[in-house]
């Protein structure tokens, strides 16, 4: 005796078509796809860029603040006072010794990508473009540095005790 396997007809109507067996996406599908991420993309990006300026004027900010305590704690190690100055056209502050005028500290705010900003200024509270810091941490008038791209300005103040406070 065989063990055969009975022979049956097959029933068409549980068997799929070749063509509903196939799996993938249409390339319709794909371009509502496409389309729909476009969209959600070019209402995205206007708040992306906003926000990056504002970390990078943020981070200029601090780096700037940086520099100034630099120049009060300059001033103290070498018992001579220091003038701090803004080449503002360039983008340029300086901490500059006042008596020989040696340059000794520079910051450059036009060539770096991450520490570019669009615009620099600075003033004091005499209406003078710099101001002289002494070796004992005091300030001659109160300085006001502010950095801006586009409508995002941060204005770091060194006021007349030596003390940096950012805006």
């Amino acid at each position: 005796m065989t063990d055969a396997i009975p022979y049956t007809t097959i029933d068409r109507s549980k068997v799929r078509s070749r063509s509903a067996c196939r799996r993938g996406f249409t390339i319709v599908e794909l371009l509502v796809v496409v389309v729909v991420s476009g969209i959600l993309l070019a209402a995205t990006l206007p708040r992306f860029s906003t926000a990056l300026t504002a970390a990078r004027i943020g981070r200029v900010s601090r780096v700037v603040a940086s520099d100034l305590e630099a120049a009060v704690s300059l001033a103290a190690r070498q018992r001579r006072p220091v003038r701090i100055e803004c080449d503002c056209a360039n983008r340029v502050l300086r901490v500059v010794d006042r008596t020989s005028g040696a340059v000794l500290r520079q910051r450059t705010l036009s060539g770096e990508q991450d520490l570019t900003v669009g615009t620099l200024s600075l003033s004091s509270s005499v209406g003078t473009a710099s101001t002289v810091v002494f070796p004992s941490g005091l300030v001659a008038s109160t300085l006001t540095v502010t950095v801006g791209e586009g409508s995002r300005t941060r204005a770091v103040v060194l006021n007349l005790s030596g003390a940096v406070r950012i805006n």
